[in-house]
């Protein structure tokens, strides 16, 4: 996987979405066209394979979540800073 990738897996027949990599404008679009069209209702994000979260990733987090409702775990780092930052892990918490 090289810096600007993004690892997308689906686990309890996608009641569970782990992230690996980044979650940035490269990877944003992928991330929020893939995860709504696969999955419904209730969706645990588990973020802690992610190394890096811009805007570009939070904003694709909100419109997932207009979608499929979104919960979030195991953010940590940089990642988990970020999110605190913006007030998204209340939100999406």
């Amino acid at each position: 996987m090289s810096e600007k990738d993004l690892t997308i897996t689906y686990e309890d027949d996608c009641r569970r979405v782990l992230l690996a990599g980044r979650l940035d404008s490269v990877t944003a679009k992928a991330f929020s066209d893939e995860v709504p069209t696969r999955c419904s209702g209730e969706v645990l994000v588990d973020l802690s394979g992610l190394r890096y979260i811009s805007s570009a990733g939070i904003r694709a987090l909100v419109l997932v979540d207009r979608t499929v409702r979104v919960r979030l775990t195991g953010a940590t780092g940089l990642v988990a800073e970020v999110l605190e930052i913006s007030g998204m892990d209340k939100v999406l918490g």
